[in-house]
């Protein structure tokens, strides 16, 4: 690593959402010599990301909250944070664990361990919530220097990547004058945008996924009366979580088959057995993830492109449940008649008369090309991984160009070595930029979850940390035997702890 000026080590982490403030909490609380903590997003608070910065209290976690720890030798931190908040006050305990919060609940809750950890940390050990973006970056020598949009120039010794998902684009023509005139919302969390449909008598989703079941919570809440077209590919949409105990054992104890063929038939057999016998076929998930990430990781590289070619809908449904509430909510819309499910791809949107908009579309299965005329059209595709595919991202462009990454293994993501150091164009192994989250999409099946995110955090954490004690222990064996003091901590480091 290289030292600023005689200043601390300085580690900068490029994103703000969950991924990037676990890891910054987890360098607080661990480090131990001078060490300054960077997180760059342009956000007013760190913690929320795309996923907790909704203000919308009908959007909730889609797991109980005992699933939601930030701490996993502490299963019940989340709980116990939660029973100490209003509207949970004097609720019974099993109640608050069993509850699906609201997202922005949760963003307050990493956003409070965040500021827990600044307090708590040793002295000489610093963080600051750098608002603005990085533009782009380069590697000289030992160093990183990153260009943020306001101007300014920030350089470090260590580089993460923790940028979370990127609004899906959508893979269809659609006439600019409608998003203009308010008619097509591509982004469904703009929710001034969304409140421009009200008023519509038919909206079209596209796409069936938790987004979509977000979108409906929200253009009800905001009053909109008329009836939903969902399109989707699939024609899948997520099912009610249901609470069923995680079965123990779903592939006996040899664990996963060798070929994702495999898999899938002992997992739809496993399944209907379950269900045979009276029980819940919600019980194989939650079991599954650890099996499921040890089969990833020896799985062929057929195998993993076949299953996001072919399995990956199947999946997403299967393991990224709703909550029940909205579960209902959907389910009552359906059964009233006001929102249709359709297996569909959509081919383009043009204006159509009357302020409308109409929308092309090709059936599942079929090659006839179909049209409907709507109020308006929302994208609910959810986000995108594949970061190749992200131009619009000054960053992820500059990184690609520059060849300092390179498109994960299954075509998503940026690939990494097991250490989640960034893998360079040329096949190099980057010793000063890491990745985490969800850029680690097809490397990792499902590298987004709370347990996921700490366990990459933490194993990162750590070889950074080794990575500065390293780095310090040799700058002092190379200082003549009487100037050196172990102990000693850069007067630049002695700084009161940064604040958001």
């Amino acid at each position: 690593m290289v030292a600023h000026h005689g200043g601390p080590q300085q580690i900068v982490i490029v994103g703000g959402g969950l991924s990037g403030t676990t890891l910054a909490i987890k360098l607080l609380r661990e480090a131990r010599q001078a060490l300054a903590v960077r997180l760059v997003d342009p956000a007013a608070q760190a913690g929320r990301g795309l996923a907790y910065s909704t203000e919308e209290p009908g959007h909730l976690l889609n797991g109980p909250a005992l699933m939601f720890t930030l701490y996993p030798e502490q299963p019940d931190h989340f709980v116990d944070w939660l029973a100490a908040q209003p509207e949970f006050a004097g609720q019974p305990r099993e109640a608050v664990a069993q509850a699906f919060a609201p997202r922005w609940r949760y963003g307050d809750y990493v956003n409070e361990e965040l500021r827990r950890a600044q307090l708590a940390a040793t002295r000489g050990v610093t963080f600051e919530h750098v608002r603005a973006r990085v533009e782009d970056l380069d590697v000289a020598g030992r160093g990183i220097t990153l260009a943020l949009d306001a101007g300014r120039v920030l350089l470090a010794d260590q580089v993460v990547l923790a940028l979370g998902v990127f609004q899906s684009r959508p893979r269809f023509d659609a006439d600019g004058s409608l998003a203009q005139a308010g008619r097509y919302v591509a982004n469904t969390w703009d929710r001034t945008r969304l409140a421009a449909l009200v008023d519509a008598q038919e909206v079209v989703l596209v796409g069936a996924s938790l987004t979509m079941i977000d979108t409906v919570v929200s253009l009800e809440k905001l009053g909109y009366r008329g009836t939903y077209r969902v399109l989707a590919r699939h024609g899948l949409t997520p099912v009610e979580r249901s609470d069923a105990a995680p079965a123990t054992e779903p592939f006996g104890r040899e664990g996963p088959p060798g070929t994702l063929r495999r898999v899938v038939r002992e997992l739809r057999a496993k399944a209907r057995a379950i269900v045979a016998h009276g029980g819940d076929w919600q019980s194989l998930p939650g079991a599954l993830r650890p099996y499921m990430a040890d089969w990833w990781r020896s799985a062929a590289l057929t195998d993993r492109r076949r299953f996001f070619r072919h399995v990956r809908p199947h999946w997403d449904v299967f393991l990224h449940r709703a909550p029940p509430v909205s579960a209902a909510l959907v389910a009552a819309l359906r059964a009233s008649g006001r929102l249709s499910i359709e297996a569909a791809s959509v081919n383009g949107l043009a204006e159509a008369p009357g302020g409308r908009v109409s929308v092309s579309y090709r059936p599942r299965g079929g090659d006839d090309v179909r049209t409907l005329v709507a109020g308006g059209v929302v994208n609910c595709t959810g986000p995108d991984y594949r970061w190749h595919a992200a131009s619009e991202q000054p960053l992820v462009r500059n990184l690609f160009a520059r060849g300092l990454v390179q498109t994960g293994p299954v075509g998503l993501g940026i690939a990494v070595d097991p250490s989640l150091a960034a893998v360079a164009a040329n096949g190099s192994v980057s010793p000063q930029l890491s990745v985490l989250g969800a850029a680690l999409r097809g490397t990792i099946i499902e590298p987004g979850t709370i347990s996921e995110i700490a366990s990459q955090t933490s194993a990162l954490s750590t070889r950074l940390l080794e990575k500065l004690r390293a780095s310090q222990d040799a700058a002092a064996a190379s200082l003549p035997t009487e100037n050196r003091n172990h102990d000693a901590v850069p007067s630049e480091a002695l700084a009161a702890t940064s604040t958001q």
